[in-house]
């Protein structure tokens, strides 16, 4: 087992690498960028933790007056396991069962059995991470609200160190059966982004109904503890032992903790020079003969462009959300017209605006979470010589990064514009509104997506995961989008809304986003070629 630790060490950093930038240089720039980053993690952990902290305090008090402590422990062991299951999941399948070095590592005299525990270890360390964010407050929300005992303490200790053990051996079942599905399939990018839109709008549907099981759970305490203490008692021995200091209720847990982890590490230890190693065969393509087409050169960049944006699932989740969310939106207005009243509280007739312009500003909201274009350059990667090294102008090869974001993102923003206008029936000023805005919208963030790539790009990268969900550009795109749309609503609300209406107001804006993608074309032209061209030396 010599071996281990340097392998545990090489997986971490692997993983930290995927979900983290990486900063070479030591200069100013670099540390005024990380110290960035280091404010922007620390703002998103306090604000999670503070609000875990609120939500827990209400259980606490309710519940431990109510006598039903145990039910609170076993409340947050389930959100530590499903966040540990949901959160590592796809992780999990990368590490273990679709990771690019497998064969280098084995090719080396080490035994498959450390490759293996050593990427699991690596993963338990996220795992941990992601139980004391939830754990870690709702232990000291509930030692400040009411009493635990010296025994109860230790078993809450020792708890806390081995719920990650079952979500790691849950996430390696799922992930093993997804392994299997995703290398018999042709098309197993799209089944991946099924599973990813699947998880994330569960998560969505989670978060929004979060109140309303908190208050179910105060107000049906008795009939939600029996249904606990039924169905995953598991949980229900959990919060017995921390609440109770029952040592037999603490054996139960600690046996149902480590059995699934323990049985899928077993297996997977002695399939896993297999999994490794075989190249599972995929349904073979027939050549068929065809004919072939003729295009420009822009027109052959931007199916290029866009063959890339569709191979990848975490592309389309982290670029073309805003897409998906303008079509999700749409039907559900067409559908159900009195779902704004219910995501705003009021009543029809108490919003300031109709619907018409409430849906217009929606889709401008999603329209400004169109980040194809921010990581167009960076996604290029080693191969960005390809493009520089073809006799094709520069400005084609941009303007093509620019047409596939506005064909991606803007085709579904056209479609849900045209689904609330036969649905809603706007007016010619809000019809307007609907269509020319989110539109003109998507096109601006097209250029400066890819203006702000040029001068932040991140070449270096080991996994697509990289430049799409992290680097300046990402961030800084997004929050060029929130000021396209902030600064026109509060010059409406301050100084505009006296002289002019809403849906002319949105119609102008649509104007100014014009005006400004004609700007950044004319600089993508000079200084975007020019920055383009001086990218890797």
């Amino acid at each position: 087992m010599a071996s281990f630790k340097p392998v545990f060490w090489i997986s971490i950093r692997s993983m930290i690498a995927t979900m983290f930038p990486r900063y070479r240089k030591s200069d100013a720039k670099t540390k005024r960028r990380l110290l960035l980053y280091i404010l922007l993690f620390a703002y998103v952990l306090i604000s999670v933790v503070g609000g875990e902290a609120a939500m827990f305090y209400g259980l606490a008090k309710s519940l431990g007056a109510a006598g039903y402590g145990w039910l609170y422990f076993a409340v947050v062991g389930f959100a530590v396991l499903g966040l540990c299951v949901v959160g590592g999941l796809f992780l999990t399948h990368a590490q273990l069962f679709a990771a690019k070095d497998n064969e280098l590592l084995l090719s080396l005299p080490i035994k498959p059995g450390v490759v293996l525990l050593s990427r699991i270890a690596s993963l338990l360390v996220l795992d941990y991470i992601f139980t004391l964010i939830v754990a870690g407050p709702a232990a000291v929300i509930w030692i400040a609200v009411n009493s635990i005992s010296g025994v109860g303490a230790v078993f809450l200790l020792l708890s806390v160190i081995l719920l990650p053990l079952p979500a790691m051996g849950l996430s390696m079942l799922i992930a093993w059966i997804l392994s299997a599905i995703f290398s018999r399939l042709r098309r197993s990018n799209l089944i991946k982004l099924g599973f990813y839109l699947l998880f994330f709008v569960a998560y969505l549907y989670l978060v929004t109904n979060l109140n309303g099981y908190i208050t179910a759970l105060v107000s049906r305490g008795a009939e939600i503890a029996e249904a606990f203490r039924r169905t995953v008692f598991p949980l229900y021995h959990l919060g017995a032992a921390i609440t109770q200091g029952d040592g037999v209720s603490f054996f139960i847990f600690l046996v149902c903790a480590l059995a699934p982890f323990v049985i899928m590490t077993v297996i997977l230890s002695s399939q896993f020079l297999k999994i490794a190693t075989t190249n599972r065969g995929v349904r073979k393509i027939e050549y068929r003969q065809k004919r072939l087409r003729a295009s420009g050169a822009r027109m052959a960049f931007v199916k290029k462009e866009l063959r890339l944006f569709f191979s990848l699932p975490v592309y389309i989740l982290n670029g073309g959300l805003g897409g998906v969310f303008s079509v999700v939106l749409s039907v559900l207005l067409a559908v159900r017209r009195d779902l704004i009243y219910e995501m705003f509280g009021q009543t029809q007739g108490a919003l300031p605006f109709d619907v018409p312009t409430i849906a217009a500003l929606m889709l401008c909201l999603f329209s400004a979470l169109s980040l194809v274009s921010a990581a167009s350059v960076s996604i290029e990667g080693n191969t960005l010589w390809i493009a520089r090294s073809l006799p094709v102008s520069t400005y084609d090869i941009l303007l093509a990064k620019v047409a596939s974001h506005s064909l991606a993102c803007g085709v579904p923003t056209l479609i849900g514009a045209i689904i609330c206008a036969v649905a809603l029936g706007p007016d010619l000023i809000g019809l307007l509104a609907l269509f020319i805005t989110p539109i003109a919208l998507v096109v601006t963030m097209g250029f400066a997506g890819v203006a702000i790539n040029l001068r932040f790009p991140r070449l270096d990268w080991v996994n697509p995961v990289q430049p799409v969900k992290q680097g300046a550009s990402i961030l800084i795109a997004m929050l060029a989008g929130a000021a396209l749309i902030i600064a026109p609503g509060m010059l409406y609300v301050f100084l505009l809304n006296r002289i002019m209406d809403v849906g002319f107001m949105i119609f102008l804006t649509g104007v100014v986003y014009i005006g400004i993608s004609i700007l950044l074309a004319m600089s993508l032209k000079d200084k975007g070629a020019r920055l383009f061209e001086e990218l890797g030396g």
